[in-house]
């Protein structure tokens, strides 16, 4: 049972409703809000907090690893690779346009890439280490954004080492938090605990069924990555799990920075002085293609392993462990698509939703932006990086 002043204050009709609260679906309101502050904007999430994906990753601000990126390239065209490169730098630059530095305590740190012997063969074998600095110079301007690190030391059986120009480290919590708060400030109605059931189109406009009741949108973008398919069967959007645990504080922790490792399946950096390591589903695909945030305990004994190989003198105590659900697109490519008549999908972001989401939540809501309004021009992006 709800009051009159709760209906009209959640339950009346939005212009544009948004299914999905990460950084994709809150950078979308923001846009919107801040182009049109009249706007009625809603985006309903249903987790109670934060989310499954955007704030329970690993931290990382990045492009990608060269091994990772080289890999792209055997599927991906040299035009679509610039474009995902161009889009990354764009979402890294909104983010901290909308959430401030200080708010999603970032960093800009040295990052680096452990080629073990396979990663190392393929990127000098293929030529891809020269192609990927030459995409890098003419997407985003660093002529080199990859360059050997002979100097760094790292564990035995580890080969050559690549320095990264650019990275940063963030707290993902503290990011959807200031994307949130920002988003209310603008007038925009959050709904937390709030899991939209299905859609419906009716006389020119959306309804859709939720967990709170029926709510109802001139324009939808959908925004939920990995759960795509719960809304659009059709959308060929997989799940595909990610675990990380992170240690308790440290007195001597050698590795400040990022890390990146194995074509990006692996993943380490500081948090403070802890070390926070992810990934390794490369060891049980099959089992890691799933929405459930579960802990495969395989995986955490390879992680439990390589962490033991990566501070074999220390006392290590591990103080958290999780997971999150990550969404990929067969294609390899992340998508803004037009499903129907003022309804956007957001999807694929092929576990670098914190670089892309902002950005393709951005081109998302501008252009139905453009759609309801001819002659919007799109918001200036400020130049942080």
């Amino acid at each position: 049972m709800f009051s009159f002043w709760e209906k009209q204050q959640y339950l009346s009709k939005y212009d544009v409703l948004i299914i999905g609260s990460g950084f994709t679906g809150l950078s979308a309101g923001i846009t919107l809000l801040k182009s049109k502050p009249a706007l009625r904007v809603g985006i309903v999430e249903s987790a109670l907090i934060g989310t499954l994906a955007s704030s329970r990753n690993a931290g990382f601000m990045c492009y990608g690893s060269a091994s990772e990126l080289g890999k792209d390239l055997q599927s991906l065209s040299s035009t679509t690779m610039l474009q995902i490169i161009r889009n990354k730098h764009k979402g890294m630059k909104l983010l901290l346009q909308f959430a401030g530095k200080r708010g999603i305590q970032f960093k800009k740190v040295t990052a680096y890439e452990i080629l073990q012997p396979k990663a190392a063969a393929t990127l000098t074998a293929s030529n891809h280490y020269q192609e990927l600095n030459k995409l890098f110079s003419d997407a985003i301007g660093i002529p080199q954004y990859f360059t050997p690190a002979h100097k760094a030391h790292f564990t035995k059986g580890f080969q050559d080492t690549l320095a990264f120009a650019y990275e940063g480290q963030l707290n993902p919590a503290a990011t959807v938090f200031q994307l949130t708060q920002l988003f209310r400030n603008l007038g925009g109605i959050h709904l937390n605990a709030t899991t939209a059931l299905s859609l419906e189109k009716s006389e020119g406009h959306f309804v859709v069924p939720t967990s709170l009741g029926n709510l109802q949108a001139q324009q939808v973008i959908i925004a939920t990555n990995a759960f795509t398919s719960n809304l659009l069967p059709s959308s060929q959007i997989q799940p595909k799990r990610a675990q990380v645990l992170i240690t308790s504080p440290m007195a001597k922790l050698p590795y400040v920075g990022n890390f990146h490792m194995d074509f990006g399946y692996v993943y380490f950096r500081n948090v403070g002085n802890r070390l926070l390591l992810g990934g390794a589903r490369n060891t049980d695909f099959e089992t890691e293609n799933t929405a459930t945030p579960a802990l495969n305990q395989h995986i955490q004994k390879v992680l439990d392993t390589l962490l033991h190989e990566l501070l074999p003198d220390q006392k290590i105590k591990i103080e958290e462990r999780w997971a999150g659900i990550m969404g990929f697109d067969e294609h390899n490519s992340p998508q803004v698509r037009l499903i129907d008549s003022n309804l956007l999908l957001i999807a694929g972001m092929n576990g670098m939703g914190t670089a892309l989401g902002p950005a393709l939540g951005y081109e998302a809501a501008n252009k139905l932006l453009s759609d309801r309004f001819p002659g919007h021009k799109p918001m200036r992006i400020s130049a942080f990086l």
